[in-house]
């Protein structure tokens, strides 16, 4: 899987989660993305 394919499926699973309700430092540590990534969801 390419790098670029690889960072839109952590995208979907980080949007995925902030939908189900998880708090952001657990997406965080999830998937390791930055926490202005993540609320830009």
């Amino acid at each position: 899987m390419s790098n670029e394919g690889s960072q839109q499926r952590t995208i979907v699973i980080a949007r995925s989660c902030k939908r189900q309700g998880l708090d952001i430092e657990t997406i965080m540590a999830i998937t390791q993305l930055y926490r202005e990534d993540i609320e830009a969801l």
